[in-house]
């Protein structure tokens, strides 16, 4: 969100930035559950987010969730924000649409079911990919979640009878979502941060995680929720590879495509 400012620009003020976020604790005390609430930030990654703004040389308005935001356009509807930092995933309504609330919210003070489901196996069949998907292991995921939420054991599917139980214990874990079905992608694990877009983004870091051995997941090869926010020794190992890895050179070559 901008009102027609120049970011470039240095008056006698700095850049004010709005950051937006749901907080995890709010959402524990309304009575989700650990599970739900890991899309959501903690204390301490909110003010460390801040912080680093603020070392940067940014004012930083912590405004908070959406509810938040409705209550200070209605108080102001023009506030002194150059940017907004937005990192709100939305608590209500569907998954599908409820990151874009906040956004579209934005947009707009800036400018002025029921339904009857095919079983897996026939979805497959019935799908301009179907022959994609007739090679084993194949892996099913809800489509709008995220932070690994609804991924276990059963996501990993080796032969076409573990199927339709997984994709039904998916649908019946987020009944708001459609579940994914893919080919299972094995090899390397690793996270690639860019920054900018078009001609100015570059990559300017890379993370790669592997699967410890000799523990109850040993067999877990994908970052399962378990792996992100369970024990320990779940947890997957990481390294940080050159960024002249052939692979990761592959990605900095698409920078300005």
């Amino acid at each position: 969100m901008s009102h027609d400012h120049d970011l470039n620009r240095r008056d006698d003020r700095p850049i004010k930035i709005a950051y937006t976020f749901d907080r995890k604790t709010d959402n524990l005390a309304k009575g989700l559950t650990y599970e739900e609430c890991s899309i959501y930030e903690t204390d301490e990654n909110i003010e460390r987010v801040a912080g680093t703004m603020r070392r940067l040389g940014y004012e930083v308005e912590l405004v908070g969730n959406l509810e938040a935001v409705v209550k200070r356009l209605a108080s102001d509807p023009l506030p002194d924000w150059d940017l907004v930092f937005n990192y709100a995933e939305g608590t209500t309504g569907s998954v599908a649409m409820r990151e874009a609330r906040l956004p579209a919210l934005l947009e707009a003070y800036d400018s002025g079911y029921s339904d009857e489901r095919s079983p897996a196996q026939s979805a497959i069949a019935s799908s301009p990919y179907g022959h994609a998907l007739q090679t084993y292991p194949l892996f099913i995921k809800p489509a709008c979640d995220a932070c690994s939420r609804g991924i276990s054991n059963i996501n990993k599917i080796l032969s076409p009878a573990d199927l339709e139980p997984a994709v039904a214990r998916l649908r019946q874990q987020f009944p708001d979502q459609e579940v994914l079905i893919e080919p299972f992608l094995s090899g390397r694990e690793i996270t690639i941060t860019i920054i900018g877009t078009g001609p100015d983004a570059r990559v300017i870091g890379a993370r790669e995680m592997s699967w410890p051995k000799g523990n109850q997941w040993e067999d877990q090869d994908f970052y399962s929720f378990e792996r992100k926010c369970g024990a320990e020794e779940a947890w997957p190992d990481y390294s940080h590879p050159s960024l002249t890895d052939p692979r990761i050179m592959k990605v900095r070559m698409l920078e300005h495509c």
